[in-house]
């Protein structure tokens, strides 16, 4: 959430509040080859981690495998190609606009937003991982 990014410019919070309709990060990845990523199982500890970091709701392990990458002649051996893009998209609804006319901490505003279905960058990484992306 990059608000405290734009109040550190001397943006009065109620100003800020009022205009903010969106709070959006973003950041490219390497996206693995299609030709020769290679299956690997989740085990329990990695489903433990990702249920630790909020991208497994329910905690039972899926059934689909995550992938490492390979090395191919597509890709010249480097097992990557092409990027993908993460995206932290985060709405300023009523609830977070108060919060930021407030002042109020990073902390706070960010408990405000996962209660909403906020994924940070760091959740729409993993997300990608079980996705098979990277």
């Amino acid at each position: 959430m990059p608000v405290t990014r734009v109040a550190s410019y001397n943006v009065e919070n109620y100003l800020l509040a009022d205009a903010l309709c969106l709070s959006q990060a973003q950041r490219l990845v390497r996206r693995l080859c299609a030709y020769c990523k290679t299956p690997a199982p989740i085990t329990p500890e990695i489903a433990d981690y990702l249920g630790r970091n909020g991208v497994l709701k329910d905690g039972r392990v899926p059934s689909t495998p995550i992938y490492n990458k390979g090395g191919c002649p597509e890709c010249n051996g480097v097992g990557y190609s092409g990027r993908v893009a993460l995206m932290e998209m985060c709405a300023v609804d009523s609830e977070l606009q108060n919060l930021i006319a407030t002042g109020a901490t990073m902390q706070a505003m960010r408990k405000a937003s996962l209660k909403g279905g906020f994924l940070s960058l760091y959740q729409e990484g993993l997300s990608h991982v079980l996705a098979g992306n990277t």
